[in-house]
């Protein structure tokens, strides 16, 4: 993929008071102002997206900027929010994605996708709720996400990342009780001793509280012995959710997935999600 550089050339707007001396501190938002022309542009038909910033704080005035997503556009915001400039890249993407997916200005999103992505400088994905990545996942999962953004315009969510025992144990259980089988972990015998345990306590009358600790002690006696049932129990593998992607664009996170090495894609479908080895 050819990436522009991302370039947006900054468009003094309101005056701004004191910043927040913590990026969390304020709130930033950002939306689609428009098109105008591309100041830096070789081409002087060439249009670019209008982006409208504005960060606000508590007790603090609300600051706002323009920048158009031309060549510079990485620079601009750097030079204007410094360190809070992730938080700033992290807000254009939405508005990015929305106009590169819902077709209105979708030439001039095109390029400004180009440019984020090729910038490196803003996250193309969000975790779910107790998701944690180490920073090898994280690397990898940040290049396969800016891919399918790419194409997309949209954003992964990973409901799943590295898991202790207890939340391996409430993975499986929920697989069984969605109707889904642990025929696909490799440790075939390692599986069924997990598979077993739960399936004696659901006929005990338990309830999925004493079936994840049942599978739970299980797992941990496995992994003391090194016997490690799913790789999310050695930071080596995600779940991506896929209820709600088009069939192209489950095509396209594939695709995304596949071009990084040593990566594989496997499609679950109960409950529905991607399986992704790192």
């Amino acid at each position: 993929m050819n990436c522009l550089p991302l370039a947006v050339t900054v468009v003094s707007l309101v005056a701004v008071a004191v910043w927040p001396a913590r990026a969390d501190e304020a709130n930033v938002s950002a939306r689609v102002a428009g098109v105008e022309s591309c100041p830096t542009s070789e081409s002087t038909k060439r249009r670019c997206l209008r982006l409208r910033v504005t960060v606000a704080a508590s007790g603090r005035s609300e600051t706002e900027a323009i920048f158009i997503a031309d060549e510079g556009l990485e620079k601009s915001v750097r030079d204007r929010f410094g360190s809070r400039s992730g938080a700033v890249f992290d807000a254009l993407v939405a508005p990015i994605g929305r106009a590169r997916t819902k077709g209105r200005y979708k030439r001039e999103a095109a390029h400004a996708v180009d440019a984020l992505v090729g910038a490196g400088a803003a996250r193309f994905y969000t975790l779910g709720d107790d998701v944690s990545l180490n920073s090898a996942s994280e690397a990898k999962v940040s290049r396969i996400a800016a891919r399918y953004f790419a194409v997309t315009g949209q954003l992964l969510y990973i409901t799943s990342g590295t898991r202790d025992a207890r939340s391996q144990a409430e993975a499986m259980v929920d697989k069984l009780r969605y109707g889904g089988s642990l025929s696909l972990y490799r440790d075939r015998a390692a599986a069924r001793s997990i598979r077993d345990a739960i399936r004696q306590a659901r006929k005990a009358g338990k309830g999925r509280v004493e079936m994840v600790a049942a599978a739970q002690r299980l797992i941990e006696d496995q992994m003391r012995r090194g016997i490690f049932i799913s790789r999310h129990l050695q930071s080596g593998a995600i779940d991506i959710r896929s209820i709600g992607m088009s069939g192209k664009a489950r095509s396209a996170f594939k695709r995304a997935a596949l071009a990084e090495p040593g990566v594989k894609v496997l499609y679950e479908r109960r409950p529905p999600h991607f399986h992704v080895t790192l």
